[in-house]
């Protein structure tokens, strides 16, 4: 009894499987069936025609004429008001001071007394008194001599001459230098460049070279920077004018050529 029942359980438990896989498996067959209609028809559908190429045309719109502006009224001018004359004060002149006169008194009166009779002396002569030395300090002050008037000032000095070292180089036809060969670019001889490099250089009082710049290029600026490169390399002695050294500039030509 059992085992009937058992296989029994077990035969239905198989007969529901079987029946729930077959759903699912016709749900699964139905989508693709109906995915694939959408795709035929969608393939099927007319692809839309191309736009046309749209011309964006530009005109150019004259602007509008301005009319002149009219010029700022310039302002009068105002002459200038005279001057009020002002009365000229008149310097006023200290009075002179007034020194009151004094008046003689009138001698008072007195008795004459009888006066006693005496030898008289024999009076000495009067001896006529010295004249008053007038003006006798100024004729010392201008007999004293005046004291002589000290020298000019000295005149400034004038400004010294620009020193030998920071003057203008000096023109010169040629220099003493001994001046290095310059290395042919790779680079050029490949392209093809060639040509001649003018560099102008200025030589210092110690020989050394100061400064050097392109007065004339090739052409090329791998050509000029190796001209440039080759007299930096360089060694001259300094230029001397009655022994003395000068800033001298010369200019030196590079020729650069295929065949060198």
């Amino acid at each position: 009894m059992r085992q009937a029942t058992a296989f029994h359980f077990g035969s239905s438990a198989k007969v529901t499987a079987r029946r729930e896989f077959a759903v699912a498996f016709t749900v699964v067959l139905a989508l693709h069936a109906a995915l694939a209609v959408w795709m035929l028809r969608s393939r099927e559908r007319p692809m839309p025609p191309p736009e046309p190429p749209r011309t964006i045309v530009a005109r150019l719109l004259s602007a509008a004429p301005v009319a002149p502006l009219a010029p700022a009224a310039t302002p009068a001018q105002v002459p200038p008001r005279e001057a009020a004359a002002r009365p000229a004060l008149t310097p006023v002149q200290p009075k002179p001071a007034v020194t009151p006169k004094l008046r003689a008194k009138p001698p008072a009166a007195h008795r004459e007394m009888p006066a006693p009779t005496l030898p008289v002396p024999p009076s000495a002569a009067t001896q006529p008194a010295p004249p008053a030395a007038v003006g006798a300090v100024g004729a010392v002050a201008h007999d004293t001599p005046t004291p002589a008037t000290t020298a000019p000032a000295a005149q400034a000095a004038q400004p010294s001459a620009p020193s030998i070292a920071t003057a203008a180089p000096k023109e010169v036809s040629h220099v003493d230098c001994n001046i290095a060969q310059p290395d042919y670019p790779e680079a050029a001889r490949r392209r093809g460049e060639s040509g001649t490099a003018v560099v102008r250089f200025v030589v210092g009082v110690d020989g050394r070279v100061e400064s050097a710049r392109i007065q004339q290029s090739s052409g090329s600026a791998r050509l000029d920077d190796a001209a440039l490169g080759a007299l930096h390399g360089s060694a001259c002695r300094p230029w001397k004018e009655a022994g003395v050294p000068v800033r001298v500039a010369y200019a030196q030509p590079f020729v650069f050529g295929l065949g060198n």
